[in-house]
């Protein structure tokens, strides 16, 4: 997922839900402080619409939260509001894939072939449950036959019929696991094979039956109910444009889920004390370490990822789909964890940071004032690689849309410097003798590229290079 940065251009409405007193001495009014002051900043910057933050320390549970459920409602969102979780479905998934191997139904070990017989004799085939759980089956994140007719909800369409035929191509770098790799589509198969090729049900029914139901988490739940969309938050992109719901079929193992924090904080409790038996034996599984992930001192298990550090085991997922961020954390040896929830694609940072003692910072951007912003806007052009760039402003805030490509918001460190968060990229704006702006130089890793302003301001349709992707390949 990507990890957006925020930026202050305008005071933005915070209201804070504060919980009971928490008693003296248990170190809650100090994780609060903490959490407060990054939430302040990050709406301050009009980084979020809103937010909601779990903690649960031994059996003590404080709930926070900020912001609005819907930009402009002036609402707040609450402990039981539904907010998309996106890929934090997969340690669902994933303890799903565990319940069935502790019940001696499926072995970590099985291969995809064992249940969709169609694949015999193909790479597809030979993938092992564990290696869809941990990431190391080398499937991609996403198929490459997953054609996206409505960019606003991309799983919506995508079937049993284009997955087995994408996996009947699929080829494999090598025999055994290969090396990590996020997959949506190696978590979303693991929860079709699980659900509908093992127990011939819906997934969505599958989870309700084994896991949902039994852990009491009704607010947990992939379809919501007429009743349900009155107190669900209103997804935001990063121009606080109001973004829908996504809808699964076949993937939906992969991120289908929507939930709230009073859900997720009972979540939180059964990963760090579950009930003995089939359960307790399942969550031990899920949770041990099984692989190494493409970071240092982290490492894949069932679904979660696992962090060491020196004086604590945290175990961790985000999620983030296109109007929604979540993120959850437990350290099962110290029995606290947290959970945090956005109805804004921009991810909170360091929200989450306080309550586990590490240290984060939330950047530092300037205000720029819109006389300043407008003379920026219009389209520039690299007559050298044939592009041209956007430079807009949507509800008060700054972008770009390099063109025929998805657009991205700035964020600014001076009046005339900007970050592309997305590509770790940098727009340095030239200021003409008339106090206007001519041109500006897009810098990433050491180049620079110099688009000059033209005549014009205009929209941008033309299927010219990516720029973008002509960056990241350097």
């Amino acid at each position: 997922m990507s990890v957006y940065k925020i930026i202050y251009l305008v005071a933005f409405l915070m209201t804070a839900i504060f919980s009971p007193p928490a008693p003296a001495g248990d170190g809650f009014d100090a994780i609060k402080a903490k959490v407060d002051e990054h939430a302040k900043k990050a709406f301050g910057q009009r980084g979020q619409v809103g937010v909601v933050v779990g903690v649960v320390k031994e059996n003590e549970i404080r709930i926070w939260s900020y912001g609005q459920r819907v930009l402009g409602l002036h609402e707040s969102p609450a402990a039981d509001t539904y907010f998309e979780i996106g890929s934090l479905t997969k340690t669902f998934t994933s303890t799903l894939l565990a319940l069935e191997v502790t019940r001696g139904r499926v072995r970590l070990s099985d291969q995809v072939k064992q249940f969709m017989h169609e694949l015999e004799g193909m790479d597809g085939g030979e993938i092992t449950l564990e290696e869809l759980g941990t990431h190391t089956s080398g499937l991609p994140r996403l198929p490459d036959n997953l054609n996206v007719k409505d960019p606003l909800n991309p799983y919506r369409d995508y079937r049993d019929i284009e997955l087995l035929q994408y996996l009947k191509s699929f080829k494999r770098r090598g025999a055994g696991s290969n090396p990590y790799l996020y997959s949506n589509l190696g978590l979303g198969l693991l929860g079709y094979i699980l659900s509908e090729r093992l127990n011939g049900v819906p997934y969505d029914i599958y989870l309700r039956s084994n896991l949902l139901d039994p852990l009491n988490l009704n607010d947990t739940k992939m379809h919501f109910l007429s009743s349900d969309i009155a107190r669900a938050a209103v997804g935001h992109g990063s121009f606080l444009e109001q973004k829908p719901f996504w809808d699964f079929k076949i993937l939906a193992g992969a991120g289908a889920l929507k939930s709230t924090v009073a859900d997720l904080l009972n979540y939180i409790k059964f990963n760090i004390n579950p009930p003995s038996g089939v359960l307790e034996k399942a969550i031990s599984l899920a949770q041990t370490p099984r692989k190494p992930s493409a970071q240092p001192a982290v490492n894949i298990a069932l679904g979660w990822h696992t962090i060491q550090k020196a004086t604590s085991h945290l175990i961790t997922h985000s999620g983030g789909t296109g109007g929604f961020r979540s993120n959850l954390i437990f350290d099962k040896q110290k029995k606290i964890g947290a959970v945090v929830l956005s109805n804004t694609e921009i991810t909170p940072e360091c929200i989450l940071a306080p309550v586990f003692e590490l240290e984060c910072s939330v950047p530092d951007f300037v205000v720029v004032s819109p006389s300043v912003q407008i003379k920026m806007l219009g389209n520039y052009r690299n007559q050298e690689i044939k592009m041209d760039i956007e430079v807009f402003q949507e509800n008060g805030i700054f972008g770009v849309q390099p063109s025929g490509q998805p657009r991205a918001r700035l964020w600014p460190k001076s009046e005339t410097e900007f970050v592309i968060a997305e590509v770790n990229a940098s727009l340095v704006f030239k200021r003409d003798s008339d106090g206007g702006f001519s041109g500006f130089e897009l810098r990433q890793n050491g180049q620079t590229f110099s688009f000059e302003k033209t005549p014009q301001m205009m929209l941008i349709h033309n299927n010219q290079s990516d720029i973008f992707n002509y960056l990241r390949s350097r």
